[in-house]
């Protein structure tokens, strides 16, 4: 049972320059991880072909890249973000960190 409840501070970090992220459960179908984004850092854009994802903002604000347009986000936005489209996130939140969870659904090749 300890594998299905886990307490966040627990999990180790993995470290960028730009954030921390704690990867909290993944199986086959889907993957779950926690992220702080630094003060002033942006996670790179990048794509997931075989990935959807969905974040749901829990501290800070930032401005979230979907494809060519940039959305604010804040504490209690929920953003889907499809296969194969570019993004990325930054922090706008001064000194504070940007925290979010973001989903993973792993799309199979049929």
């Amino acid at each position: 049972m300890d594998n299905k409840i886990k307490k966040i501070s627990d999990i180790p970090l993995e470290k960028y320059e730009y954030a921390e992220y704690r990867h909290i459960f993944e199986t086959n179908n889907l993957k779950m991880s926690y992220v702080s984004v630094f003060p002033k850092c942006e996670v790179p854009k990048h794509s997931h072909e075989n990935e959807e994802q969905t974040y749901i903002i829990l501290e800070g604000e930032g401005e979230l890249l979907l494809g060519k347009e940039k959305i604010y986000v804040s504490e209690g936005y929920a953003v889907f973000i499809p296969a194969g489209m570019e993004h990325s996130i930054k922090n706008n939140s001064g000194n504070k960190e940007l925290k979010y969870i973001y989903f993973v659904s792993f799309i199979k090749n049929k």
